[in-house]
């Protein structure tokens, strides 16, 4: 069995619940990963896709907030302390062809300092190994 995946960035709360939530149905994916949650959104995804992705992990806390739909049942999910204030998920999925771990995770993006150069954060690069 091929399984398709998914991760989409809701931009804490700036993408619209009804768009998320139309997006979502249409894509087809069997397990999607999603990036900073906030609570309407997630609100959005817990009562109107619940038919399609009825295992459901959320945890809406904005630039923070992630979560994990999938069409097959989410075991154990943990949230992954790995960067301060910025929790990933990992939980095992039981699909069709056998389980699997799976981690949705969000690391801050680079910064720039000064002309093209990127400026290094070492708690990033941490997380990332950890991950890894």
């Amino acid at each position: 069995m091929i399984l398709t995946f998914l991760t989409f960035n809701l931009a804490d709360g700036l993408a619209p619940p009804d768009q998320v939530v139309r997006f979502l149905r249409q894509s087809g994916a069997d397990v999607i990963g999603l990036q900073e949650v906030a609570e309407p959104q997630a609100d959005a995804i817990a009562w109107r896709l619940r038919d399609v992705y009825p295992y459901q992990v959320l945890h809406p806390f904005g630039i923070a907030g992630k979560g994990l739909l999938s069409r097959f049942p989410v075991r154990a999910p943990e949230l992954l302390p790995l960067f301060p204030a910025r929790p990933d998920i990992a939980a095992i999925i039981e699909a069709p062809g056998g389980a699997f771990v799976t981690i949705v995770a969000h690391p801050p993006p680079p910064r720039y300092r000064g002309t093209h150069r990127f400026r290094h954060n070492a708690a990033r690069h941490a997380q990332i190994d950890a991950l890894l």
